[in-house]
């Protein structure tokens, strides 16, 4: 009994944590994107989400630390995915983010899976941010993905055909990381065509 009053006591922590930290600076985040997210010519959508308290639980124990290092080691409590038709809208995209105030990113610590794919052809650019809310609050860290509507269809349908399944066999990653470089080659052909047909 005692150990599930500690865990209910660690649950209500860090629910208490992502409600008094998490969740304002995700509501101003999202009024932040909002000029963005209306460049429909480049944008095509903004996802937002807060990890769930049991999530957060699980990478806390994967990475074995306790509530006090909770906010310098995850990073990703809060995700902002950003999806874009064009591949070479990437830069445009950085750059506006990157000029977003009060919102810092840390290209220096980018992962790149879009020039540099995981095994399994997942593609996205992942970037470190940090923002700093107005009134001496703390910073809050958060991810940024910049993918296209061709790699978010992919990530989609792998989520949903390998959600659950702990080991993939290497015949099914192969034709997973297939469709990933055909989708990217229609995500260059798409950007071809556009530079083509721009006036």
């Amino acid at each position: 009994m005692r150990e599930t009053s500690n865990d209910e006591a660690l649950d209500l922590e860090i629910q208490r944590i992502v409600t008094e930290e998490y969740a304002d600076a995700l509501r101003s985040l999202v009024a932040l994107l909002v000029p963005l997210e209306q460049r429909k010519e480049k944008i095509d959508r903004i996802e937002r989400r807060i990890k769930t308290v049991k999530s957060i639980k699980d990478k806390m124990k994967q990475k074995g630390i306790g509530l006090g290092q909770l906010r310098e080691q995850i990073r990703d409590i809060i995700g902002i995915r950003i999806v874009i038709h064009f591949l070479s809208d990437i830069p445009d995209t950085l750059s506006e983010l990157s000029q977003l105030q009060p919102l810092e990113l840390s290209l220096q610590t980018a992962e790149d899976y879009i020039a540099t794919p995981k095994t399994t052809g997942y593609r996205s650019l992942h970037l470190n941010a940090v923002y700093k809310p107005e009134g001496g609050n703390s910073p809050v860290p958060c991810e940024i993905q910049i993918r296209t509507t061709l790699q978010h269809a992919w990530a989609t349908k792998s989520h949903l055909l390998l959600y659950k399944i702990q080991e993939v066999p290497e015949r099914f990653q192969r034709h997973f990381r297939i469709l990933s470089d055909q989708l990217h080659l229609a995500d260059e052909v798409a950007d071809l065509l556009r530079s083509e047909l721009s006036p």
